[in-house]
């Protein structure tokens, strides 16, 4: 999961669909310096045969808009996040596909993070007017399933990610343009570190022991020594940074953008390859894929996901998928890659080894965030505007 940018407009994913509709308008192309020489293959969207067809197999109910989905790994349950601004906002399912609570947190939260090192989960969420008084994140204790603690951060919390060498967690303030760093032994602030412009999804790098801020309005990726809490390093991109992920095979960074390039960062803080994806490109998320090392980008403009060989960051394929995809999920259970398509009402489930949609499921609604159980195998996905959340599986 990824990222669709600055709150300013409300949500992240308002964003990306503003965007996307006046690229489209004005037909915006990246420069031609970018252009990639690699060869494509374009494939249908029309389905193949497949042996275990996928369906929904339970649909839970959420109060407000579905947003962001987390899997807890120590109790096996999904945390589906709503945006109401009263509670309770955060589902609790089980791997049976059971409501087992509904938790209540302060404000409008997006966005959801699990903390291995505690067992807790984190929450950023303000009011629907944010101020500095009820910017905050709930900790939640998976155990009991209820808010332990509430912290004070910057400015319109939004993202977050966990930095497993030192324990924290780093949380983007999109409105306070700094990343507060919270300990998770005491869930206290230990350190705010300034960022350009609106600090968007943070990406933390295992070989490097780095965190990577996608700076949304300054068309960067910040970079932050986890041992010493400072700025080391800022990565230009192309325009508006949307989405990020790690590739553990070649240890690289892989960064989209809203000029439809994928920006390729060794873990020296190199840029080694910038991709271009195309005209009219608007990517909306990214994800590596640990089994066959590729990388899969859902690009909103153009209706498709690519397809990217890590080991030469070749294009392999540009597979032609539902209206406006904007969210890909790996399932490592049977290996394939799950596409929301928020406008087509569906998620196309792609075979990795050939890169081929091997099944459309037709949804009622928006799909947006989606995350994988690893306890039942299932996939869920957060219907936005039907205030729902859907499990896939076979």
């Amino acid at each position: 999961m990824q990222g669709l940018r600055s709150k300013t407009l409300a949500t992240s994913l308002t964003i990306l669909l503003v965007f996307v509709a006046i690229a489209s308008i004005n037909s915006v192309r990246p420069s031609d310096a970018h252009h990639s020489t690699q060869s494509t293959t374009t494939t249908s969207s029309s389905t193949t045969t497949s042996s275990s067809r996928i369906k929904v197999v339970a649909t839970i109910g959420v109060n407000g808009y579905a947003s962001d989905i987390q899997y807890d790994p120590s109790n096996q349950e999904t945390y589906a996040v709503a945006s109401a601004s009263s509670g309770p906002q955060v589902t609790v399912i089980s791997s049976a596909n059971a409501v087992v609570a509904r938790i209540t947190v302060s404000g409008v939260p997006y966005h959801i993070l699990f903390d291995p090192a505690n067992n807790e989960l984190y929450v950023p969420s303000c009011g629907t007017l944010c101020t500095s008084g009820n910017s905050i994140v709930s900790v939640i204790d998976g155990t009991t399933n209820s808010v332990v603690q509430t912290i004070a951060v910057g400015l319109e919390p939004e993202w977050l990610a966990y930095d497993s060498a030192n324990g924290d967690v780093y949380v983007g303030n999109a409105a306070g343009n700094s990343v507060s760093v919270v300990s998770s032994t005491t869930n206290k602030v230990v350190s705010t570190i300034p960022i350009s412009a609106t600090p968007q999804q943070i990406v933390y790098d295992p070989a490097n022991q780095y965190l990577y801020v996608l700076d949304y309005y300054a068309n960067q990726v910040t970079v932050i020594n986890g041992a010493t809490n400072t700025v080391v390093n800022n990565i230009a991109t192309g325009g508006y940074p949307t989405a990020a992920c790690y590739e553990a095979s070649n240890q690289d960074l892989y960064v989209t953008d809203g000029g439809g390039l994928v920006t390729v960062v060794s873990p020296s803080n190199s840029v080694i390859k910038t991709i271009n994806l195309g005209t009219n490109s608007a990517p909306y998320d990214i994800t590596c894929d640990a089994a066959n090392n590729n990388v899969y980008v859902a690009d909103g403009g153009i209706n498709s996901v690519t397809a990217i060989r890590s080991s030469d960051n070749a294009i392999l394929a540009t597979v032609s998928v539902g209206t406006q995809p904007i969210n890909v999920e790996y399932n490592s259970a049977n290996q394939d890659i799950y596409v929301s398509n928020y406008q087509g009402s569906s998620t196309s489930i792609i075979d990795s080894s050939t890169n081929k949609v091997t099944q459309t499921v037709n949804l009622m609604g928006n799909p947006s965030y989606e995350s994988f159980d690893p306890a039942n195998n299932q996939v869920y996905a957060s219907i936005q505007y039907f205030s729902e959340v859907v499990a896939l599986s076979s």
